[in-house]
C-alpha cells in the first residue's frame, strides 16, 4: 500500500508560506560584509528568528572572525536568533598578507553551551579535507536541532554509507587533519598570491582580496571592451578554455522583489583551486585575451 503524505504536504507548505526570507545586501565599500557593530540593530530590526552565512564567504572570500565572529554569536544567544554557518571553506584561511594563517576558522570557538546557544555549523570532507566524491557532512548544534536534522536526513537519503563514516573518523584524526589542512594553506596561499598579483596587473579590481576560500572576487568594469560585460568575458574566455562564473549568478533576491540589472552583473569569480600550473596556463590565457581587446583583435 503507498501511503498518503498530502497532509504532510499540508503541513510542509503552510509551514513555508509563513517563512519571510529576508535579504541582507553587502556592498563593495563595505567590502562585502555586514560590520560587527550594524550585526546587532540588523536582527532587531528586521525581527530576524534566523540568520544564514557562508564563513569563509563563496563567492567573496570574505571571513568573519575573532570578534566580529565573537559578536554574531553573543547577538544570536541574546536575540534568540539562530545563527546557521556554513563552514565548509573554514581550513582556506590566509593572512591579510596573503600567508596562511596558523589554524581554521569556526564559530565554535564561541558557544558557551552547545544545547542552549542558538548555533548550528555546517560542515564536511568537501572541501577543507578534499574527498568531495565521499558527501559526507556534519552538523554541530542544539541537541533537539541536530535531532529534527537527523530525522530529515535519514528520510531524505538515509545518510552516507557506513564504510565511508568509518573512513571518515581516519581522515578527521587530530594529528593527520592537521597535518593535510596545514598544507593545504601553505600551497594554496602561494597560489592566491599568485592569482592576486597577476589579476590586479591585467587591470581586474577588487572590493579587498580574498582572505579565504579558493575564490578570488573581482569588478571588471575597467577591462577594455567588450570584456567589460561578465557575460561577453565569460564566453570569449570559455573560447580559450578558461572558466570563469559572472556574478549574477550568486545574486540572491529572495521573492524577486529587487527588479532591474543585478548589481553584481560587473562583478566575476575566479577560482585558484586547480593544480598551480592550470592556474597560471589560464592566467596567461586571460592576459592573452585583454591584450587582444586592447588592440582591438575580439
Amino acid at each position: 500500500q503507498i501511503p498518503d503524505y498530502t497532509a504532510y504536504e499540508d503541513m510542509i507548505n503552510a509551514h513555508l508560506h509563513r517563512v519571510t526570507p529576508v535579504l541582507v545586501r553587502t556592498h563593495a565599500d563595505e567590502r562585502f560584509r555586514v560590520a560587527p557593530d550594524a550585526f546587532g540593530p540588523l536582527v532587531e530590526a528586521q525581527r530576524l528568528d534566523a540568520y544564514l552565512m557562508s564563513n569563509p564567504c563563496n563567492p567573496t572570500g570574505q571571513v568573519v572572525q575573532g570578534e566580529a565572529l565573537a559578536e554574531r554569536v553573543r547577538v544570536a544567544r541574546e536575540c534568540d536568533c539562530t545563527l546557521i554557518l556554513d563552514e565548509f571553506y573554514s581550513h582556506f584561511i590566509y593572512t591579510p598578507e596573503g600567508r596562511p594563517a596558523p589554524g581554521p576558522v569556526s564559530a565554535a570557538r564561541y558557544v558557551e553551551d552547545v544545547d542552549r546557544d542558538p548555533v548550528l555549523l555546517v560542515d564536511g570532507l568537501t572541501k577543507c579535507f578534499r574527498y568531495p566524491g565521499w558527501r559526507l557532512g556534519w552538523a554541530i548544534g542544539p541537541r533537539d536541532m541536530i535531532t529534527s536534522l537527523g530525522c530529515a536526513a535519514s528520510a531524505v537519503d538515509g545518510g552516507p554509507g557506513q564504510p565511508v563514516q568509518r573512513a571518515a573518523l581516519q581522515v578527521l584524526e587530530a594529528a593527520r587533519a592537521d597535518q593535510e589542512t596545514r598544507a593545504l594553506r601553505q600551497v594554496f596561499a602561494r597560489k592566491r598570491k599568485l592569482m592576486v598579483e597577476r589579476l590586479d596587473e591585467m587591470g581586474f579590481k577588487f572590493a579587498d582580496q580574498s582572505e579565504s576560500t579558493f575564490y578570488v572576487w573581482v569588478n571588471i568594469e575597467d577591462l577594455p571592451a567588450p570584456l567589460h560585460n561578465a557575460e561577453r568575458l565569460f564566453r570569449e574566455a570559455l573560447s580559450r578554455k578558461v572558466l570563469t562564473v559572472p556574478g549574477k549568478f550568486f545574486d540572491v533576491n529572495p521573492g524577486q522583489n529587487r527588479a532591474g540589472v543585478s548589481p553584481y552583473a560587473q562583478w566575476m569569480r575566479l577560482s585558484f583551486g586547480p593544480p598551480e600550473e592550470n592556474v597560471i596556463l589560464g592566467l596567461d590565457r586571460l592576459a592573452t585575451l585583454i591584450e587582444d581587446a586592447h588592440h582591438g583583435s575580439l
